[in-house]
């Protein structure tokens, strides 16, 4: 496991970043795998690039894109709760949501740092925020 640095803010901080993506595109505004464990995820730089804007956000809150999956999760949930009238949630679609985009942004985040970590840097890389 590599020593990079981790975001350290509250989750709320997260919510902030993530919520006009959320209104604006919906409970699906994260596309990527959902995979259990972030090394088993395959890189999708096509997702990646589609979700540059979201990913400058989360830069602004750590350079390294490094979030935890508690505060992550503990976003998410938060985000669930706002939106579940409006987007039509029942108590167990909350959950599963939360662990669905939980998973989602870590995936993508995880493939992003591998790729910023090869040599020579990607074209598609080095372009986006």
């Amino acid at each position: 496991m590599d020593a990079r640095a981790r975001f350290g803010g509250e989750p709320s901080e997260l919510v902030a970043a993530l919520k006009p993506f959320a209104e604006r595109h919906g409970p699906n505004f994260i596309k990527y795998t959902e995979e259990a464990n972030v090394k088993n995820a395959k890189l999708n730089k096509q997702l990646i690039v589609s979700h540059a804007a979201l990913i400058g956000e989360l830069r602004l809150l750590q350079e390294s894109l490094s979030f935890t999956a508690s505060a992550t999760r503990a976003c998410f949930a938060i985000l669930a709760t706002h939106f579940s009238k409006k987007w039509g949630f029942k108590a167990q679609q909350v959950d599963e949501w939360t662990t669905a985009l939980t998973l989602r942004l870590r995936n993508m985040l995880a493939c992003m740092h591998k790729a910023e970590t090869k040599q020579p840097l990607a074209k598609w890389v080095s372009n986006l925020p």
